[in-house]
């Protein structure tokens, strides 16, 4: 950027970060004592991350706790999108979802991750029956009603819930239409579906892949993860509309990807994995740098905006 502009990083020092207490982006430090104060009550790739860029940003930072990433309630926003539409944070720092409806109130960054959906289900022998490698087999099989069928599930009211109701793919609507069919293909939460899985062989549960990727780390290395095809999406910060600080996070944003730093911090919270002999079928998908001539572009002058991505 020009040394003679004033960024918005000089002007405000210290900020407001809103986000989201959720595994491993954002969680509180195991053994917690009074003594330990602030932002080092936690941990995790959104900590490490906010640490990266108050280094080299030089800005201190205040972390902002909310239940929710953020929906519109009778024409006001909630969560951490609410909280930086009403200025209680300059910047939301947290897994957000890209979404069109979204962006009318925020801009978001440059993509801090990237993940589609994916079902993780008990392994199956080669020449077990059905044969199931992909959604449309779990699909089909469900259709037909197969003997040993495997059935689908989802987390209630999730965003891969929402974007399976209004979704037109003949597939996806038609693995809703059964999900509605049978309540109790619907788990409350993550954890919940994740247990499901382990405990029936008879159950796929459909989750993003981040979240997949970091449980199937732990033992027992029972489950496997296939890609659904569907539910692309980005992750990223957000900040308000047309705010300074846009540009200037951008830029470091590119930087941690280029430098390599991004993957070294991704790789704290979902490298070490017991179950890399290939009992879990573990796949990363986000490791590539965009390039030293791409971030020297962007450093000059950043002026694009990452197109959003309809659904939620």
């Amino acid at each position: 950027m020009d040394s003679t502009t004033t960024s918005a990083v000089e002007e405000v020092k210290n900020f407001n970060v809103a986000s989201v207490l959720v595994e491993p982006y954002l969680m509180e430090r195991k053994n917690l004592t009074d003594e330990i104060l602030g932002n080092d009550r936690y941990e995790g790739f959104i900590k490490d991350y906010l640490d990266a860029l108050a280094a080299s940003m030089k800005f201190k930072y205040t972390l902002i706790i909310n239940q929710n990433y953020g929906k519109k309630v009778d024409g006001n926003w909630t969560g951490v999108i609410g909280d930086v539409v009403n200025k209680v944070a300059h910047f939301a720092a947290a897994p957000l979802i890209v979404t069109v409806e979204r962006e009318t109130v925020v801009d978001f960054t440059w993509s801090i991750l990237d993940f589609e959906a994916v079902f993780i289900m008990q392994q199956r022998h080669p020449k077990q029956k059905p044969k199931i490698e992909s959604f449309e087999d779990l699909v089909k099989q469900m259709r037909d009603d197969v003997e040993e069928r495997v059935d689908i599930g989802v987390t209630r009211g999730s965003s891969l819930a929402r974007e399976m109701e209004s979704s037109t793919h003949k597939t996806v609507a038609e693995a809703w239409k059964m999900i509605q069919k049978n309540d109790y293909l619907m788990k409350d939460s993550t954890n919940e579906g994740f247990l499901r899985a382990r405990k029936d062989g008879r159950y796929a549960f459909l989750t993003d892949e981040q979240t997949a990727e970091y449980v199937l780390r732990e033992e027992p290395c029972e489950l496997e993860m296939i890609k659904a095809g569907f539910f692309k999406r980005r992750l990223a910060f957000a900040v308000a509309n047309r705010d300074p600080l846009y540009d200037d996070l951008n830029v470091e944003i590119l930087a941690l990807e280029s430098s390599g730093e991004k993957e070294k911090m991704y790789d704290r919270w979902w490298g070490e994995n017991k179950c890399a002999s290939g009992a879990s079928v573990i796949q990363n998908y986000y490791k590539e740098s965009i390039g030293v001539e791409a971030l020297s572009v962007v450093s000059k002058a950043y002026k694009g905006k990452p197109k959003a991505l309809t659904g939620c």
